[in-house]
């Protein structure tokens, strides 16, 4: 037992040595079509450190916070989730490729009542609203986007009202630097066994910087979002474009 201990305490030295010198460098695409993933998220769990695939699935993450044992986790909407064991994975100059399957929804049976249905607007009034941090350790008064790819804000919702369709999400910005600002919408259920965004696909904005300063409406009417408990709403940094106060 001591020898087997030693080599694997020398086999891990080995690998924070070289992930504290390396960056973990691959592609993810879609296992079928082999079609790269666009603006996937690749991060450690219970790790603050993880970034997003680019428009060509390609991405970058610097290994040094991370331990050989922990889990990578790839994910992307409307696909599986892919987990890996850090010191499985050898880096090298080249792209590792990462393949995602797509995910198939199971439908429950429902049924279809006529009823009355009213309109509700949750929230915060315009003067009122801030910034929430939501992941990977963020501030109070961080901007969004940042130079940390994957970072969410957003704000937890309680829901008393049972059954909502979701039709449109509207943001309130302090101020703009830039002239174009693009994220990704995500909408989670909250329940005790955790929390699981909710989209069959990814919901992605671009706006301009007077878009951005008119507290702009994002219409959700044809994503079908249904929600039947406490859910929070989340804007998902996944380009570095600029910041946003």
């Amino acid at each position: 037992m001591r020898h087997l201990s030693y080599l694997y305490l020398l086999i891990a030295s080995i690998f924070q040595t070289t992930a504290n010198a390396q960056t973990l460098r691959g592609q993810v695409v879609d296992s079928l079509t082999r079609l790269p993933i666009a603006y996937a998220n690749i991060g450690a769990l219970g790790k603050n450190a993880g970034t997003v695939s680019d428009e060509t699935g390609k991405f970058e993450l610097e290994l040094n916070a991370f331990a050989p044992t922990d889990t990578l986790r790839i994910s992307m909407i409307g696909y599986s989730t892919k987990d890996y064991i850090l010191e499985s994975i050898q880096p090298s100059g080249a792209d590792i490729l990462f393949s995602l399957s797509e995910r198939a929804y199971v439908l429950e049976e429902i049924i279809v009542k006529p009823s009355n249905a009213t309109n509700l607007i949750l929230g915060l009034a315009e003067e009122s609203c801030y910034p929430i941090p939501f992941f990977k350790g963020a501030r109070s008064q961080i901007a969004i986007p940042a130079n940390t790819l994957g970072q969410e804000i957003g704000t937890h919702f309680t829901n008393k009202s049972g059954l909502l369709k979701l039709d449109s999400v509207q943001l309130n910005f302090a101020r703009c630097q830039y002239d174009t600002v693009t994220f990704r919408v995500n909408i989670y259920s909250i329940s005790k066994t955790g929390m699981q965004n909710v989209l069959k696909k990814g919901v992605y904005v671009s706006l301009s910087k007077d878009q951005i300063l008119n507290s702009p409406t994002i219409d959700m009417c044809n994503e079908d979002v249904f929600l039947d408990s406490d859910f929070a709403i989340t804007i998902e940094n996944i380009k570095n474009s600029g910041g946003l106060g």
